[in-house]
């Protein structure tokens, strides 16, 4: 779900930030946007700006009802 939201909406400089350093998976992109100051790191090419863009489009994600089970 993060995965699509963010193909979808991010910049090309984003999406290829993200494509480069295999971060498309949902648990890498939690970890970034909770700053996990290792895994940024690790990343090349993952500065303030990309950072700033990960953190707007999840913040401004729409989700969808969760059905209690």
């Amino acid at each position: 779900m993060l995965v699509n939201e963010l193909k979808s909406k991010a910049s090309s400089r984003l999406n290829n930030v993200m494509r480069r350093n295999n971060a498309y998976n949902n648990d890498v992109i939690i970890r970034l946007y909770f700053n996990d100051w290792s895994l940024i790191q690790s990343m090349r090419a993952y500065g303030r700006r990309t950072h700033e863009e990960l953190k707007n489009i999840l913040n401004n994600m729409k989700v969808k009802e969760l059905k209690k089970c």
